[in-house]
């Protein structure tokens, strides 16, 4: 009974043993993996940042023309506005 006791608790610090050596020796290659992984994501996030940027200002430059352009027409449609009141505006009644 005993030998057996001993043999599933030799097993069992055999078993500890090597997945502590294994994690151990290991953890500074997964610290640098995970440290690249975390640096690819980091550099995704910037560029997808930078297009959506880039993408943005374009679109407010566009619309930026546009408000100027109805500006413009807004004003010659006051001109052409002014120019017909003053041509025919409102006639003064004739007296007999």
């Amino acid at each position: 009974m005993r030998e057996i006791l001993f043999e599933i608790l030799k097993n069992a610090g055999f078993a500890f043993s090597g997945g502590f050596v294994g994690w151990f020796f290991t953890r500074k290659k997964q610290d640098e993996e995970t440290n690249i992984i975390k640096g690819d994501v980091l550099q995704k996030i910037q560029d997808s940042y930078r297009v959506l940027v880039e993408d943005m200002n374009a679109k407010i430059i566009d619309l930026q023309n546009e408000i100027q352009s109805l500006r413009k027409e807004l004003e010659e449609c006051k001109d052409n506005a002014k120019q017909y009141f003053e041509n025919n505006g409102p006639k003064k009644p004739k007296k007999n």
